[in-house]
């Protein structure tokens, strides 16, 4: 082929050769490998566009406006790469949309201005994100809908589900042990909640309502109250009561008019013994026994619209003024045969170390503390047991064995059972949240229910059994390499699958090398 001199802006035949053809219209440049039609090059300069068939390998920097994906055969898409120096860039992903008056963005980032680092789900950005986003506030924040989420157990002074407003981050909730949550508060603890009790830590005030008698506490389990029931005010009703302690009435207790006070049921076993004294403006009815009263006042109030039984047994009272205090020495027992009330109604403090129960009626309380058992009916979700004045369709119920309920407007929202919480709504966290972590260096390793994010550390080569599909649908593993051996990863049987139906396992070849397997309805998925 002859050399051919191009001078600027001169127009030149077409050359065609076997690998080459430049063409002065059409297409322009395009290279051939022996195929004619196939060409490995093609630079259309009238269509504005480079084919390129086969792979393409770019040594050095590459900058593009926009770039469309199809495809993306690697199981990391790493970004920010100049952030190996500082940590001024916000890592992540976002896209825009169009709100209806104007161009938005939202997204998820890594959000390097915050100061623990925190992944950020965001929106109603409005400036394009380039290497950073434009500061994150409560407003930009967007939700986050999940099937369910995994946490690690935290301890009373770090709680794993914690909230951002927090600014020491020690309030919230954790694993106390298994079946078992507690509430935090400041560090301490302040209530747990197990499949058999409920319990508030000594010194706490569990308050219904903030002031009168209209709000209302129902209880239709069982109630013990062993140091004694402490009314500081207002009127206080009762069908039936049982306490092991005392019963403290700084306004009285009211019996109601041709109610009855019994003292055991036949006999002169049963004991009601008071040292103080007992005044009762309408008297007091013992209707048998030998009943011996120093003295009686009821300047206050005692009222029992089904009347007042104390059960046979040492129950001893040392004073009882109805305008001040009800002390017993061994504790107080009102009994209809069973440990229950129908309703109670008190403006001021009911303190129960064994519980209390309410079988039926309407409840009110301005304080309780119970540092044993407080028992209820199970409730159902239109209807649940523990509620809130005056919504009635919005409290706790039991859903089953070991499983408790929150519903609102009469629909569950949230589903706490041994073995998964499910939250119904929208789940927004302005905290984020954490995993749980841990390394491995063995070098046959079975994950379990507690695994989340495990590292192997191992020199030698690693064996990794997935747990079986059953029951664990939904569940994820992320799995990292962090030693010298490679990592196979393998399911439960050979009738499990990872990805395409037949391959049964997957491994981690290189240091640093990572997977994240989701659990589906019939096999897992590499995310």
């Amino acid at each position: 082929m002859s050399k051919r001199n191009i001078s600027n802006g001169n127009n030149i035949p077409d050359i065609n050769t076997n690998y080459i053809a430049i063409q002065n219209s059409g297409t322009g440049l395009i290279v051939y490998n022996n195929d004619i039609d196939n060409p490995l090059l093609k630079v259309d300069t009238g269509g504005n566009l480079v084919s390129v068939n086969g792979d393409l390998t770019i040594t050095g920097n590459t900058q593009v406006s926009s770039i469309d994906i199809s495809e993306f055969d690697s199981g990391i898409l790493m970004t920010a790469g100049s952030n190996d120096t500082s940590d001024a860039i916000d890592i992540g992903l976002s896209g825009e949309y169009f709100d209806g008056t104007s161009v938005k963005y939202t997204g998820i980032i890594r959000d390097a201005d915050d100061i623990l680092k925190r992944w950020i789900l965001f929106k109603n950005i409005t400036t394009l994100p380039t290497n950073t986003v434009e500061t994150i506030t409560s407003t930009v924040l967007d939700s986050l809908r999940l099937n369910a989420i995994y946490v690690n157990d935290g301890t009373v002074a770090a709680p794993s589900i914690v909230f951002d407003g927090d600014s020491n981050k020690d309030t919230g909730f954790y694993r106390i042990a298994e079946n078992t949550i507690g509430i935090s508060s400041g560090g301490v603890n302040v209530l747990s909640i197990g499949p058999s009790n409920t319990t508030f830590s000594n010194g706490q005030i569990f308050n219904i309502g903030i002031s009168g008698i209209t709000s209302t506490l129902n209880v239709y389990g069982l109630a013990t109250i062993a140091d004694g029931l402490n009314i500081t005010s207002g009127l206080t009703s009762l069908q039936a009561l049982t306490t092991a302690g005392l019963i403290t009435a700084s306004a009285g207790l009211n019996i109601a008019n041709g109610q009855t006070l019994n003292v055991g049921s036949s006999g002169t076993g049963s004991h009601f013994n008071v040292y103080g004294p007992i005044t009762g403006s309408s008297g007091l009815s013992i209707s048998s026994g030998a009943t011996s009263i120093q003295s009686l006042t009821t300047a206050g109030l005692i009222t029992g619209s089904a009347g007042l039984t104390i059960a046979t047994g040492a129950t001893s009272i040392q004073a009882l003024t109805a305008a001040g205090l009800i002390t017993g020495s061994a504790g107080l027992t009102i009994t209809t045969g069973a440990t229950s009330l129908q309703s109670v109604t008190a403006a001021g403090l009911i303190t129960a170390n064994l519980g209390l129960t309410v079988t039926s009626g309407v409840t009110s309380l301005q304080a309780l503390t119970a540092a044993g058992t407080i028992t209820t009916a199970a409730g159902t979700v239109s209807a649940p047991s523990i509620i809130f004045t005056p919504d009635t369709t919005t409290g706790l119920y039991r859903i089953g064995i070991n499983n408790i309920g929150i519903t609102t407007n009469g629909i569950k929202r949230i589903d706490i059972s041994n073995t998964l919480t499910q939250i119904t709504t929208d789940l927004l966290t302005t905290g984020g949240y954490r995993r749980n972590t841990s390394v491995n260096s063995g070098t046959s390793v079975t994950l379990t229910t507690s695994d989340n994010l495990v590292e192997f550390s191992s020199s030698s080569n690693v064996t990794v059994t997935l747990p079986t599909i059953s029951g664990n649908a939904g569940r994820e593993y992320t799995l990292v390499r962090t030693g010298s051996g490679t990592v196979t990863i393998n399911t439960f049987s050979a009738s499990e699958f990872i990805d395409d139906g037949t391959s049964t396992s997957i491994s981690l070849t290189a240091l640093y090398n990572r997977i994240t397997l989701v659990c589906g309805s019939s096999q897992w998925y590499s995310m």
